[in-house]
């Protein structure tokens, strides 16, 4: 999963420089709550990572955004 997260992250944000090998770290903590959505092809298009009251990542796949689609991120992983 954390490196569907962190390729999410890249899309996301691709003006924001950290070295993949600390945000795969920030991504993998043991204590984050991940939620997910994915399509139908079961690929990730949304998701936010929560460690214990502080969102760290928070982002949906830019063809999704504000196009009216509603995006449930409230399954956890």
């Amino acid at each position: 999963m954390t490196g569907a997260l962190y390729a999410l992250f890249r899309r996301s944000f691709p003006f924001v420089r950290r070295e993949e090998e600390t945000a795969r770290d920030i991504l993998s903590n043991p204590e984050n709550r991940i939620f997910i959505h994915k399509d139908d092809s079961e690929n990730l298009i949304g998701a936010a990572v929560v460690h214990k009251n502080a969102i760290l990542l928070l982002c949906v796949d830019a063809p999704i955004r504000n196009a009216g689609h509603r995006i449930p991120l409230c399954k956890s992983n």
